[in-house]
């Protein structure tokens, strides 16, 4: 049976409060980014211009931080290791392969791009959709990739040919996410019509999961494949049964909508963002889903949260705030990630949990070293900048 949980109706155990309570919100939804239309023509920059940019951002980056750091005075800055230049748009989701050699983009001009991590460099474009492309994921074994799209289609592409292996079709709305099971043999996707489906990698056979009244933004299967979050712009998480497709749970907000959940890699815990700025964690140990604490330190609306592999840290971006890391057996804000010119839509650590992608709607991405052996409280600054060979 199904039951609705608040974060009022949960006593919480713990609070972590880095400075008081966050400042109203005046931002807009997180993804009214990708609503938005740009209008702006595309141009082509020389070698000149880039070469001015890079200048300036560097001189943005040596004049301090933003606001946010006022609140976190002594949150350490992490290093970012290179810049991925080559997307002509946003940036809206990033992953990296299972052996960690690899990290999938997908942007919202049409394209799916592959790169080298150990040199920065694009090193395969796939551009068989027609329309935004919303979200990629490596299959558990890293020889196929999922794609989803503004097109209606999810494709599977096969990473040695680069060929697309299947597409499904059947979905009357844009996709916004795609997301395999830990097994590989399924995969779950979300759209504007509000449904949940989950599909059998193979055969395409589909269940539909209907609760949600809005579209939705993100899908999460947790440890074991029994279990999937989701999250949708009705500002609620549901947490469904992938095999019955039952509704288990649905979560809200106290103070706001929540934008966004992960399961951490025990499944013991669930993490979700909110329009207030802040990332809720939930005891997910049994059915009860008991809110455990806030962590509190984002100034604007967070959009997105993930674990790292080993269930030490967890990432949350924000629409205006750097990046934050934290130290999941604590609460407490580790470090701060600073670079990016625009809101960071998606983040992912790498199998190792050394290391995360950030991708961002300034049209880059961002790989950073985020190891617990090594810690930078001074500043920072790039350590390389790689460019997409022309």
């Amino acid at each position: 049976m199904k039951q609705t949980v608040s974060e009022e109706d949960t006593k919480t155990e713990k609070s972590v409060d880095l400075n008081g309570p966050l400042p109203i919100l005046l931002e807009q939804p997180v993804l009214s980014a990708l609503r938005r239309e740009k209008n702006s023509t595309k141009r082509t920059i020389s070698e000149e211009e880039e070469e001015e940019e890079e200048e300036e951002e560097e001189e943005e980056e040596k004049e301090g931080w933003p606001d946010l750091l006022e609140i976190l005075p002594n949150v350490p800055r992490r290093r970012c290791v290179r810049v991925l230049r080559g997307h002509t748009d946003m940036v809206y989701d990033a992953c990296y392969s299972p052996d960690g050699r690899r990290v999938a983009s997908a942007s919202l001009d049409k394209k799916v791009l592959i790169w080298g991590v150990s040199t920065g460099k694009c090193v395969r474009r796939l551009k068989e959709h027609t329309k935004r492309v919303t979200s990629v994921s490596f299959s558990p074994d890293g020889t196929e990739l999922a794609t989803s799209s503004w097109d209606r289609l999810v494709r599977v592409y096969s990473i040695p040919t680069d060929r697309t292996l299947r597409e499904f079709s059947g979905v009357n709305s844009a996709i916004n996410c795609v997301r395999y099971s830990p097994d590989g043999q399924r995969w779950a996707c979300g759209s504007d019509d509000g449904l949940v489906r989950i599909a059998h990698n193979h055969t395409g056979e589909c269940m539909r999961l209907q609760g949600h009244t809005r579209y939705v933004t993100r899908v999460c299967f947790s440890h074991d494949g029994k279990r999937l979050a989701s999250s949708s712009s009705d500002g609620t998480v549901r947490i469904w049964d992938s095999f019955t497709k039952e509704c288990l749970c649905m979560l809200r907000g106290r103070h706001s909508p929540l934008t966004s959940a992960c399961f951490s890699p025990d499944g013991k815990q669930l993490a979700t963002t909110s329009w207030d700025g802040g990332v809720g964690i939930w005891d997910t140990s049994d059915d009860r889903y008991q809110y455990v604490r806030t962590l509190l330190g984002h100034s604007s609306p967070t959009g997105w949260v993930c674990y790292s592999p080993d269930g030490k840290q967890l990432a949350s971006a924000s629409v205006s705030d750097p990046v934050l890391l934290w130290d999941v057996s604590t609460g407490t804000c580790t470090s701060a990630l600073k670079g990016h010119s625009g809101m960071v839509l998606s983040a992912c650590f790498s199998p190792n949990s050394k290391q995360l992608i950030t991708a961002s709607e300034d049209k880059t991405l961002r790989l950073w070293n985020v190891s617990l052996e090594k810690a930078y409280p001074e500043k920072n600054g790039l350590l390389k900048k790689v460019r997409l060979d022309k």
